[in-house]
């Protein structure tokens, strides 16, 4: 997310979360701090709010709403990456599923963001490693997730071997692979990378 600058006239600019109902809830120190709190997932809006921030949760979500027609769910994550699958637990402050369609370099990954773990702001990384793959090269993923890793690197002619061992993250793979036309070069295997032959 952008972070929001104040002009001359005093209003605010920068990420959806930045606009006037924002600005009108918050102090101008708290929505510098929450710009940086703010994860968007396909329409899904996650908070993950700093301490010290006064302010009610469903004033929040129903301002991202009204001012972010790209945002359909607003959630509050309740706790950190738990478990060997790395999965938050959330709160629905607003909207009804967790089920969304992320959008990245022109490669679509379907996901639901209560079953698997999925970072936004890792798409530059994933895009450098990406341009690296050549046609036919062999291209070993472990904790692959949803495929954003996997995906690109196939869409590129490589031959990937993917490992998840988290059974949704699985499926989910599965089914981005087809829905980007990559699953003939794509070996999904539903394991713990730590414990593949060889590794």
């Amino acid at each position: 997310m952008h972070r929001a600058t104040t002009n001359k006239t005093g209003r605010h600019h920068g990420s959806p979360a930045m606009c006037d109902d924002m600005a009108c809830i918050l102090a101008e120190e708290d929505l510098l701090r929450l710009s940086r709190s703010i994860t968007v997932i396909g329409d899904i809006a996650i908070l993950s709010l700093p301490s010290g921030i006064d302010t009610s949760l469903w004033d929040m979500a129903d301002a991202l709403i009204a001012q972010s027609k790209n945002i359909r769910t607003v959630l509050n994550k309740v706790t950190g990456l738990e478990g060997d699958h790395r999965v938050a637990r959330y709160q629905i402050l607003a909207g009804s599923g967790t089920v969304t369609v992320h959008r990245e370099f022109g490669f679509s990954y379907a996901l639901d963001a209560r079953e698997v773990f999925f970072n936004p702001r890792l798409a530059s990384e994933r895009r450098r490693v990406a341009v690296q793959v050549s046609p036919g090269e062999e291209v070993l993923v472990p904790f692959a997730g949803v495929g954003p890793f996997v995906v690109p690197a196939a869409a590129r002619g490589a031959r990937v071997v993917a490992v998840e061992k988290n059974p949704a993250a699985c499926r989910w793979l599965s089914a981005n692979c087809r829905t980007n036309g990559v699953d003939g070069l794509v070996c999904v295997h539903e394991t713990d990378a730590a414990f593949l032959p060889g590794l």
